[in-house]
Parts: structure tokens; sequence; C-alpha cells
């Protein structure tokens, strides 16, 4: 028996109602040379929602989706650092003995995975959440501008 070929986002959108086929080719077109994610370049150029698009690149890449508002439990924010969190748009979640689970505004951005296993000592378990959701958490956990990065120091 065949496996299933892995479905693109563009046909997991047009699938879920997201965006007309004429939208999506207008965007790959875009795409084209840009070096922009598809999904990045459909919620810039407001052809799709971005919860939407979140959501189907979770289905796509088989990771789970978190939906805002995203909600860390106490403590985990230490093991990432604020700086590191607003760079890579990620923000832990929550930890295991041995994992920590992350969500990620781009959960294909293996560089940052690499950096948050490192500062924090554990395998990363990404979630996909949009870029808003994560930004807004981001910035309810760690805090904005002076202020958040006086919370971040050692006491």
């Amino acid at each position: 028996m065949a496996e299933a070929k892995p479905k693109i986002l563009g046909q997991l959108l047009i699938e879920a109602g997201a965006i007309s086929e004429p939208a999506l080719q207008k965007a790959l077109s875009r795409q084209l040379g840009s070096g922009c994610r598809l999904g990045t370049l459909l919620v810039e150029e407001k052809l799709a929602e971005e919860e939407t698009v979140a959501r189907c690149l979770s289905v796509q890449l088989g990771l789970p989706y978190e939906p805002p508002p995203l909600k860390p439990k106490d403590g985990v924010q230490k093991r990432v650092q604020g700086e590191l969190a607003r760079r890579g748009l990620v923000l832990p979640l929550s930890i295991a003995s041995r994992t920590l689970r992350l969500a990620m505004a781009d959960p294909l951005d293996l560089g940052i995975v690499d950096d948050v296993q490192f500062q924090s000592g554990r395998r990363v378990e990404p979630v996909v959440s949009s870029k808003t959701a994560v930004l807004q958490g981001i910035e309810e956990t760690y805090g904005g501008g002076i202020q958040g990065l006086l919370g971040e120091l050692p006491t």
C-alpha cells in the first residue's frame, strides 16, 4: 500500500476554505525569488488569517497547534532568556525532565531549536503558534523594554 503524499501548505489552506486557488497562485508568484515563506506572505498580503495558516502549518508538519493565549507554566520562562525568545519568536510553555515544550512562530527554524536546546539543556518539543500569539506571550511573560530585561536578571 502506497503512503499518502504529504500535502503542501497551499493545498491545506484551499481545502480549509481559507484561500482561493487564484489567491494561492498570486502568492506563489510573489514568493518566487523573495525567500519569504508562503504562510508569512499570505498573512502579510492579507490573503489568509494568521491563525488559520498556523493551524494548517501544524497539520502539514505533523506538529501540535497551540492556540492563543499562550500561557507558560510557572518558572519555565527561566529556561529560555527573553532575548533568545524575542529573536527566535519562541515561547517556552512547559518543561519535563528531558524536554521543553516550545511554541514557535516558525517551527522550521532549526537554528533557534538548537539554541534553545543548548540554553535549556532540554530536547525541544515544538508546537506551532501564530506569530502574533507568540509575540503577545513573550510580552506577557518577559515584559518589554528595560523592565523586561531587569526582570530577567538573576537575583
